[in-house]
């Protein structure tokens, strides 16, 4: 893991990073199981410039095929044989619902570089608030009323 030492603040739901962080090292521990040769593991998270924080989570393993790069993030849809497809498609919602963005890309001389970014918010303040994590149960409420919303 490689952390960057002057790492902005960001305002993010804890156990939604977890999960996303959580399904994407999994992923890449599968690829590379399935792989002969050196098996290579990288969690980098670095500024990204004043926009927030850039995270990669990068492998040696199998990679995903040219046909498959265009659509992995989209639900039921999986690189795996025995897979559900519903993995990625939710990572690219918790960072979007931390108006971030998630993508892919290969990465040399094998395997798979996930990136993402998630924003700074300092919601009015002139510095960086301490650490802005969202408790569960608010971060529920929000996303039933982001429902009831677009229902509408």
């Amino acid at each position: 893991m490689e952390l960057s030492d002057s790492l902005p603040q960001i305002v993010a739901v804890r156990v939604q990073l977890q999960q996303l962080l959580l399904n994407l090292i999994a992923n890449a521990m599968e690829s590379m199981a399935s792989t002969d040769g050196p098996q290579v593991l990288c969690v980098k998270c670095e500024a990204h410039g004043d926009a927030g924080v850039k995270v990669s989570v990068s492998d040696t393993g199998a990679g995903i095929g040219a046909e498959d790069i265009d659509r992995i993030f989209d639900p039921v849809v999986s690189a795996k044989a025995d897979g559900l497809g519903i993995g990625l498609s939710i990572c690219r919602s918790i960072v979007e619902a931390h108006s971030g963005r998630l993508w892919v890309g290969a990465n040399a001389p094998s395997g798979a570089v996930f990136q993402f970014i998630l924003g700074v918010d300092f919601s009015g303040h002139d510095s960086p608030p301490k650490l802005a994590l969202i408790p569960e149960h608010e971060a529920a409420a929000a996303a039933r009323m982001r429902l009831q919303v677009k229902a509408k």
